[in-house]
């Protein structure tokens, strides 16, 4: 209970919190973007480019949620069933009813394979010239 003292500012009479705690909650947290929006200018650029990424993100999650529609009506099942499962029971239950596609590249990847690329052509070059 001692942990929960701190917040005690933030609850009504009736342990619920109220409508202006949130919003004071909400705007100490927002208070290093304004200061950064305030010192530095707006960055318009960066905003609209976490947007793109958020909504390529969100229209992948929906894709992957809707091609695993029946996995996911399995899982709650066996869960309403045994109100667990262990990790080889849900690889087993993704293995028969997933849907799982190889993840995207990740970025080590990428550069590792730009970079070999990058020594194959300096590697030909070379060869080339002592030709």
């Amino acid at each position: 209970m001692e942990s929960l003292s701190k917040y005690n500012h933030q609850f009504n009479g009736y342990g619920i919190v109220n409508r202006q705690s949130l919003l004071d909650h909400i705007t100490v947290q927002l208070a290093p973007r304004a200061a950064d929006e305030l010192f530095y200018g707006e960055d318009q650029d960066i905003d609209s480019e976490a947007l793109v990424i958020l909504n390529i993100c969100y229209e992948r999650l929906k894709s992957i949620l809707q091609k695993n529609k029946k996995l996911m009506d399995v899982v709650v099942g066996k869960l309403v069933e045994k109100k667990s499962l262990t990790k080889q029971e849900f690889f087993n239950l993704v293995e028969l009813h997933g849907s799982v596609e190889a993840p995207p590249p990740n970025i080590l990847d990428i550069r590792l394979a730009k970079c070999l690329q990058l020594q194959n052509l300096m590697t030909h070059n070379v060869e080339a010239t002592l030709q």
